[in-house]
């Protein structure tokens, strides 16, 4: 075969088993978490999630991207086996969930946070962590206002790009009469980093203080 027409078809071919790989072992293999959509806007879509228990870590890092790294070693061993039952001994594999939740804290740090699969509904039904810096938290039942974060090539986890996002989103946000909650904008990200930038899922979400669920006091 022409090399001229070999190299291409090479190039494809690697790009399709790459692009094959990763959707096997990304957010279609696991558990996502759950929600339904309240009302869309433009930009943004306001998602209602039921309670939901999160395995936390506090990072002191300004930079996102060293702090998502820095945290998931931890919660991934935290998750893996890294744990103790709360009665009885041993420990218990957690499966991995989507997805993983990346939110500023203050200047210096990020709380790295893994939703637990849905089976745990109260804190009290999820082994103890090992690492006392692996925190535990219910969190209730809530809205959400959520759009998507488009990335290109290099900009996975870029405290930069998050920021960008999460302003436009408040602004939207406060244009469309919805009320705030007070807890900062959060990157939600999909997708393990081996993914293809294109083929990535990533998003920006904010609490809203409206949170009882009901759609109907939604601004239309």
């Amino acid at each position: 075969m022409d090399p001229l027409y070999t190299i291409p078809i090479v190039v494809c071919g690697g790009l399709v088993l790459w692009s094959a790989c990763s959707i096997a072992t990304g957010r279609h293999a696991v558990e996502n978490a759950r929600y339904t959509v309240a009302r869309t806007y433009p930009g943004f879509e306001v998602r209602s999630h039921p309670s939901h228990v999160i395995a936390s870590y506090n990072y002191n890092s300004p930079d996102m991207k060293a702090a998502s790294s820095g945290a998931f070693r931890s919660l991934a061993g935290f998750i893996f086996g890294g744990n103790r039952a709360r009665t009885g001994s041993g420990s218990q594999s957690i499966s991995m969930t989507s997805p993983v939740q990346i939110q500023p804290n203050g200047e210096s740090s990020h709380l790295v946070s893994f939703v637990l699969p849905s089976k745990f509904s109260s804190v009290d039904q999820v082994p103890l962590p090992l690492d006392d810096r692996v925190k535990l938290v219910l969190i209730p039942r809530g809205f959400s206002a959520v759009r998507s974060l488009k990335m290109t090539l290099g900009e996975r986890l870029s405290s930069e790009k998050f920021k960008q996002e999460a302003a436009a989103l408040l602004r939207d946000v406060s244009a469309a009469g919805l009320r705030l909650g007070s807890e900062p904008p959060t990157q939600l990200s999909y997708d393990p980093p081996w993914t293809p930038f294109f083929l990535q899922r990533n998003e920006v979400s904010v609490g809203l203080e409206d949170g009882d669920g009901d759609s109907k006091k939604l601004p239309k």
